[in-house]
């Protein structure tokens, strides 16, 4: 496929999403914490970003389905190796393919918390369940972005799916030269102020299979969230001996190169 029909394709994906929401380009963009410019560029097809964080953070903020995140990860690749071949000087690399890929380790995910009305919303405590546990699974690991990004830091939490029973442990977290406190629960939110809580859950020794509960309170109101992957548990291996890849922009790369 030619590198402009790559590029293209990953950006209709952006505009699609976009289209879902009610926000302008200058609204998502402060959300992401990047230049309306930069977002605009990228959901033109003019640019296509060389970390897959703020792309990450757009699919969250478009409320896009997991299926619909896998895809667009897809082809984000693709369009960063179109760009990559489109830039090179008359000489094109062999694209190495690996095998099928495991869950990586750790397992990060993000949610988004954020009330409907401008009246607080309690987060009241963050659990884990742990629904399996068997032998690392077997397979190939491979790195889906390189460097660090521009991202805004959410707050953190830690999972040690090791441990008997694993809980979520709050972080310190910073952002530039700012440093963001742990988060202590309970803990307040509303349509005015909304969080991001990033949970980055490590196993060694098993391939795990969890999810998350999320307990609010508002105004009298209590109840629970189950957080999973679209239904189904989270599942995270320990990696420990598995082959391992890198996306260089060129193609698939054995991380020992």
């Amino acid at each position: 496929m030619p590198a402009h029909d790559d590029v293209e394709e990953f950006a209709a994906l952006l505009r699609g999403l976009k289209a879902r929401t009610d926000r302008s380009y200058g609204s998502l963009a402060r959300r992401l914490n990047m230049n309306t410019s930069t977002l605009h560029r990228y959901c033109a097809g003019d640019a296509v970003p060389l970390d897959f964080a703020p792309v990450e953070r757009f699919t969250a903020l478009c409320a896009a389905s997991p299926e619909e995140r896998l895809e667009l990860h897809r082809r984000w690749i693709l369009a960063v190796a179109a760009r990559g071949r489109s830039h090179a000087s008359g000489r094109r690399a062999p694209r190495r393919t690996p095998p099928r890929p495991m869950p990586r380790r750790p397992t990060m995910v993000k949610i988004s918390v954020q009330g409907r009305t401008s009246t607080a919303v309690v987060l009241e405590a963050l659990r884990v369940r742990v629904v399996g546990r068997d032998t690392p699974a077997r397979g190939t690991v491979y790195a889906m972005e390189q460097g660090c990004g521009g991202e805004l830091t959410p707050r953190s939490f830690a999972v040690d799916l090791d441990a008997h029973r694993p809980t979520v442990r709050s972080l310190a977290g910073a952002d530039s030269d700012k440093t963001i406190p742990a988060m202590r629960m309970p803990y307040r939110v509303s349509a005015q102020d909304p969080e991001v809580l990033l949970v980055k859950a490590r196993v060694e020794s098993c391939d795990c299979r969890w999810y998350l509960e999320l307990d609010w309170s508002s105004q009298g109101r209590t109840g629970t969230v189950r957080i999973d992957d679209h239904g189904r548990p989270f599942r995270t291996s320990g990696i420990t001996g598995l082959p391992r890849y890198w996306y260089s922009g060129q193609g698939w790369t054995p991380a020992d190169e």
